[in-house]
């Protein structure tokens, strides 16, 4: 199920609209953010402390393709996912592995470079959209790829 969002709230899912769609068949529910085209980024305050972010390295470290990722969250889900995760996918490719490590280690230096170049881009589509009048949110998507303030205490 597709929860609206809408401009006057900067296109984040409120609270009452996922309650409402959540059904006693619901076990999971999936917010993909950045959002696409806005640029939107879920706040400390939408989460509430309860959510499991999931991140990869094709973004932040130019990594595409190479299908390594991460979850963060509390540590009983955590647990339960991996639980099921250890008998659905025997591991990433050992070379992303070493690249994703390398890109941890060593990689924070070009992944700012891309990030501010990345954010110069945002700023000029931000100053056109602006100056032909067409109203939109401040996208979001270019702080960091994780949260400073997650993970959750």
């Amino acid at each position: 199920m597709v929860v609206a969002t809408s401009a006057d709230r900067g296109f984040r899912a409120t609270a009452k609209k996922i309650r409402a769609a959540i059904t006693p068949r619901t076990i999971a529910i999936l917010m993909g953010y950045p959002s696409n085209p806005t640029g939107v980024v879920m706040q400390e305050e939408d989460l509430a402390k309860r959510a499991v972010i999931l991140q990869g390295f094709s973004k932040t470290y130019a990594m595409t393709g190479w299908r390594v990722g991460y979850a963060a969250g509390p540590q009983p889900v955590i647990e339960a996912m991996s639980k099921v995760h250890e008998h659905v996918v025997m591991s990433a490719p050992t070379p992303g592995q070493v690249a994703a490590m390398a890109a941890l280690e060593d990689g924070d230096e070009e992944a700012e470079r891309m990030r501010r170049s990345y954010d110069r881009r945002r700023q000029i589509a931000m100053r056109e959209l602006q100056a032909i009048g067409l109203p939109f949110p401040q996208p979001g998507g270019h702080s960091r790829s994780f949260p400073a303030w997650y993970p959750p205490a």
